[in-house]
């Protein structure tokens, strides 16, 4: 299924990004994936960060593609 049907579907919006807003969604999914490795976290926190990271990687590939999710 392709982002237009998801968008026909109802389940992303168009949206205009700016290179500024991937930076800072890139960065937050480095620190993200950085601090999961942080020793003595409990392996339920390391997942929660680590998945903190990939979501927001996704958001920064959907904006750079011109959606957002709905």
């Amino acid at each position: 299924m392709s982002l237009k049907n998801w968008l026909n579907n109802g389940w992303l919006t168009e949206h205009r990004t700016s290179a500024q807003e991937i930076t800072a969604l890139l960065a937050v999914a480095d620190r993200d994936l950085s601090d999961c490795r942080t020793p003595g976290l409990s392996p339920d926190w390391k997942l929660n960060i680590a998945y903190n990271a990939a979501l927001q990687t996704a958001t920064a590939a959907l904006a750079a593609s011109g959606y957002r999710a709905a």
